[in-house]
């Protein structure tokens, strides 16, 4: 049998990646907040938009835009991904994706919609913070 080529690939510890996985509580807020307002094709061209302007900082987002809305989880590629860097810089490519999602959000419906519709998100639709 061969070995397996991602056993090499640095993963972070459990405590770090259970951050991540908080981080990304965002991103599942705001989609279900939004999907029944905005659609899922609009939400994932948005969130696509939103990976593609980020890439210029992050470079290996690339794989996530690419594959943006192909996985039953909309959000699988980029949590694999993050979970693959650093708790710092994971946390911060998050929350740069985000911020550019919400900066596309708002030129479409504008400044007080999109801050109501993202304010009726479930909790953990907050900004995340590296853990301590």
């Amino acid at each position: 049998m061969p070995a397996n080529p991602l056993r090499f690939i640095r993963r972070l510890p459990a405590k770090e990646s259970n951050a991540v996985t908080d981080t990304m509580s965002k991103w599942h807020a705001a989609e279900s907040a939004l999907t029944p307002i905005i659609g899922r094709e609009a939400f994932v061209a948005i969130y696509r938009r939103s990976l593609h302007l980020a890439i210029s900082d992050y470079a290996w987002l690339a794989t996530a835009e690419a594959e943006a809305g192909a996985h039953a989880d909309l959000f699988d590629r980029l949590h694999t991904l993050l979970s693959l860097q650093p708790l710092a810089v994971a946390v911060a490519a998050n929350d740069a994706v985000f911020a550019r999602f919400v900066e596309q959000l708002t030129h479409l419906l504008g400044k007080a919609l999109t801050e109501r519709l993202l304010a009726s998100a479930p909790a953990g639709g907050g900004e995340s913070t590296p853990a301590d």
